[in-house]
């Protein structure tokens, strides 16, 4: 009888233990559950100064229709996010933490290929968009930066003419509302396949930012844009960088600003009302130079050669000016093709090529590892290379680090 009682009592423990552990399992998925953190839907918005430069958005955000907002919501806000979870209700971009989707740009490119022998211009559209996140400051009055995902979304088209003006904005309002063009591409889909992951906590508040992209006067000279055309160009080019680096990176950073605004503050417009954010001091600034534009031709019978090299240094600080890395970095070879020696060529279009694609190159070696054939393929020497290996490295640890 008495054996009969031990075993009764060792069995009721042992159920008794597998109760507690499995309430334990219960509450660690609860709270797991509910560690996301809850967050309110702004809505589309646009930089206040960005309106010229995002016609499209801009009027979609104002023809009273809402469809912008609608297409954002159901592709963003009404899908799960690891780190976040919407409110319910109405939007929201007036209490706690927002999450807006903010459209900085519209850029198109439309050239000529010209080897081919039949007429084709292949056009580049690009949107320039940010997932953003902020809250208020002490007084309410206005909003604080907390961080941001960049991302610069592309469709391509080739056609026996130029688009129409027509043409061109159907195109980019496409790319907001439908999901029509090739590859079924939404500006808002690909926001949310990129940003799904972003966390609105944790973060320092030590953010880097890309201050400057200048060129040295015979670069510019070479390139042969005008000076306001180039100081736009700057500014793109600076908003394509630190998306490719955060995209590399997996780091947060201070959005780029124009040079003639450096009050480190943005006015968001959204549907229904404006919202002022603050940008925090730089901890660290990204610098970029274009020192030589190389432009290469050589003739071969009926054919000619031509390349439009670049060479761009990134110059690193940290937040007591300190040099951090100091490097150059070129395209060479791979700007070079062959085409017929009567065939004329948009050279500022060559080079705008060769200056995004080395931008993204250069964002790579913020990944992973840095690639030391891409090093040796533009002839830095391989006693040079442990240089950019540790220059990197350092900048990576101080500035670039991953929140991902």
């Amino acid at each position: 009888m008495l054996q009969k009682n031990k075993n009764a009592v060792r069995v009721f423990k042992n159920i008794a233990k597998h109760i507690v552990f499995s309430s334990f399992l219960c509450l660690l998925f609860d709270f797991s559950a509910m560690a996301k953190t809850q967050v309110s839907w702004g809505g589309v918005s646009i930089d206040e100064n960005s309106i010229s430069n995002a016609p499209v958005a801009a009027s979609l955000l104002s023809d009273g229709s809402g469809e912008i907002d609608i297409q954002a919501r159901k592709r963003i806000k009404e899908r799960p996010f690891t780190n976040v979870e919407f409110l319910g209700g109405r939007d929201d971009n007036t209490e706690g933490v927002i999450l807006t989707a903010t459209v900085l740009r519209e850029s198109l490119q439309i050239f000529q290929d010209q080897n081919r022998s039949d007429v084709v211009y292949n056009h580049t559209y690009r949107i320039f968009i940010n997932l953003m996140a902020f809250d208020w400051d002490v007084d309410g009055e206005m909003g604080r930066y907390i961080g941001s995902v960049p991302l610069v979304i592309d469709y391509k088209d080739a056609a026996s003419a130029p688009h129409s003006t027509a043409q061109q904005q159907r195109i980019f309002q496409n790319m907001y509302l439908e999901n029509s063009l090739g590859g079924k591409l939404n500006v808002f889909d690909e926001l949310y396949n990129f940003a799904n992951a972003m966390n609105v906590e944790g973060y320092l508040e030590k953010y880097p930012q890309i201050t400057s992209l200048q060129f040295k006067p015979e670069a510019a000279q070479i390139f042969n844009i005008g000076a306001d055309n180039l100081g736009d160009w700057s500014y793109m080019a600076k908003q394509f960088f630190e998306a490719q680096l955060v995209k590399s990176s997996g780091s947060v950073l201070v959005p780029s600003m124009s040079e003639e605004r450096a009050n480190l503050e943005f006015t968001f417009l959204f549907a229904d009302k404006s919202q002022r954010i603050v940008l925090p001091d730089p901890y660290g600034e990204i610098s970029v130079l274009v020192e030589q534009l190389i432009p290469v031709e050589e003739l071969d019978g009926v054919q000619k050669s031509l390349c439009h090299m670049a060479v761009i240094r990134v110059i690193v600080t940290d937040e007591l000016d300190d040099e951090l890395m100091s490097l150059n970095f070129g395209r060479m070879k791979k700007s070079c093709f062959v085409t017929h020696k009567d065939n004329q060529i948009n050279h500022k279009q060559k080079y705008h090529e060769t200056m995004l694609i080395l931008l993204k190159d250069i964002a790579k070696q913020f990944g992973n590892s840095v690639d030391k054939s891409w090093l040796a393929g533009f002839g830095v020497p391989s006693n040079v290379i442990p240089k950019y290996v540790d220059g990197v490295s350092k900048v990576k640890t101080e500035l670039l680090q991953s929140y991902r």
